[in-house]
């Protein structure tokens, strides 16, 4: 790396400057908690769930920690040898080559505007319901969306040990309620509760048979996990990455899988599984049901909401700007996106970009689909849709990368688990393109473009010659390196 500053590296006299490594474990794991969002997932995915699986939902969580553990042990053992900020561009470049990289990039790219327009447009119905509940005026949705927006970019720039310090208190104080809040609704559930909501049989979306109303379910039941993988995004902000990084991927998805089995089971339970239509058109069921419980702990639960939600936005824009750093890196965006501000340390340039984008993004989504809530189901959509695809090649780049070259595959963590993590999400990825209604729908035709898009410059920077394998180069040199330190050799 060069030690140029960004007016030099503007001027095309130098390259980026490394990145500053203060990221410990917890703060690492909780990058990967604050993109889950488990208190605005268990408000607004269970709700989604619940629309297509019914009292099966609580099965089609569990299906989905079962895919999201596979694929989280998949990038955790590439973790051990791979420390780009690309995250999953970094993965699949040096497993399955710099053009399969560069479309999951360019996918990911999408998720610049996406994955903090979410935490926005949530942020905002949380914060007018709040105050619509507690204060009753309605305040106009932009004002805390363009709130949240405005001081997690700001967290974002002045580095990763703020924004990260703000996710590890928040969220850390947001499960904790909410999973008080959990084991209290079951215990006062009573014979209420019942296992048979694990039984496949109960899972029946409109239309649909048993297969299609599982997957479909389960569809929405990954969009909770997605996120998990951020962690890998922090590798060149995290001590001891290759140590740190596969541990945080792995602890962050056990833990917040296990609280998002619960939560499914509570909100059937409690909710009332002869009442579960009624949860989905609910402002905040999660509120309502903690009020039983007494008004204090209703109050709680909306302030946890409505942390979770500031929470995912601060995690959105660590993730996207560290993507856009690392593309910019390896070649495949433009150089200026890659350049670190002098005194803080972080991609400043890349930063503002997904600042603007995001803006732009939650505003035309809100006024085409009607409002916010809207403009969050067709957002989340197509977060989980490009997710399940890059999940699928991730594991697919773990067996490939492990099993060429001579090295040692272990078969358990490189080959079996992250064929297990397939065929859980290939008919996942399927049945999500046969069944989804409006405005979730209207995801499939914007993928569709966005990848034609990725493919028309693939082709245009092949045709230019452009060297778009330094990713891969970059961290397969690297590899040798990597087993070589002990300390930074990592689990597995």
């Amino acid at each position: 790396m060069s030690n140029s500053s960004p007016a030099e590296a503007a001027q095309g006299t130098g390259g980026p400057q490394q990145l500053e490594r203060s990221a410990g474990l917890w703060r690492v794991v909780f990058q990967s908690v604050g993109v889950m969002g488990p208190g605005a997932s268990i408000v607004f995915g269970l709700g989604l769930i619940i629309s297509y699986a019914a009292g099966g939902s609580p099965l089609t969580m569990l299906l989905a920690l079962l895919a999201a553990m596979c694929v989280a042990v998949a990038v955790g053992q590439l973790a051990t040898r791979i420390s780009g900020a690309g995250g999953l561009f970094s993965f699949t470049s040096s497993g399955l080559g710099p053009q399969v990289g560069f479309l999951v990039g360019w996918a990911y790219v999408l998720m610049t505007v996406v994955l903090p327009s979410v935490g926005a447009l949530l942020f905002a119905i949380v914060a007018q319901d709040f105050c619509t509940t507690y204060f009753h005026f309605t305040m106009p949705w932009q004002y805390p969306a363009l709130f949240a927006l405005l001081v997690t970019a700001l967290a974002a720039f002045r580095g990763v040990k703020v924004s990260t310090a703000v996710s590890v208190v928040l969220g850390a104080i947001e499960v904790a309620i909410l999973a008080l809040v959990a084991v209290l609704l079951v215990i006062k559930a009573g014979s209420a509760n019942n296992l048979s909501f694990f039984d496949p049989g109960k899972a029946h979306a409109p239309g649909a048979g048993l297969a299609k109303s599982l997957f479909l379910g389960v569809v929405y039941s990954l969009a909770t996990f997605v996120g998990f993988d951020s962690a890998a995004q922090l590798a060149e902000e995290a001590r001891t990455p290759r140590r740190t990084v596969p541990r945080a991927v792995v602890l962050a998805t056990a833990a917040i899988g296990i609280f998002y089995v619960f939560a499914m089971y509570t909100a059937v339970v409690a909710w009332g599984p002869g009442r579960l239509s009624s949860y989905v058109t609910a402002a905040n069921p999660w509120r309502e049901m903690a009020g039983r419980l007494g008004s204090a702990f209703a109050v709680l639960v909306a302030l946890a909401i409505l942390n979770s939600t500031f929470v995912l936005t601060q995690a959105g824009f660590n993730a996207s700007t560290r993507l856009l750093y690392g593309m910019a890196s390896a070649r495949t965006l433009p150089a200026p996106l890659a350049w670190v501000h002098r005194r803080y340390r972080t991609p400043w340039v890349a930063t503002a970009f997904s600042l603007a984008v995001a803006v732009a993004g939650t505003l035309i989504a809100s006024a085409k689909f009607g409002g916010p809530f809207n403009a969050f189901v067709y957002m989340i959509t197509i977060v989980s849709l490009v997710f399940i695809a890059m999940y699928i090649v991730t594991c697919l780049s773990c067996i490939v990368y492990f099993a060429r070259g001579g090295r040692h595959i272990r078969w358990l963590l490189q080959g079996a688990l992250p064929v297990v993590g397939i065929i859980l999400l290939v008919p996942t990825l399927y049945y999500s393109g046969h069944g989804l209604s409006y405005p979730a729908s209207d995801s499939l035709p914007t993928l569709a473009i966005w990848m034609g898009l990725g493919v028309l410059a693939l082709i245009a920077l092949i045709i230019a010659r452009r060297d778009i394998g330094s990713e891969a180069r970059r961290w397969l040199t690297a590899d040798s390196a990597a087993v070589a330190e002990p300390e930074l050799a990592g689990p597995g």
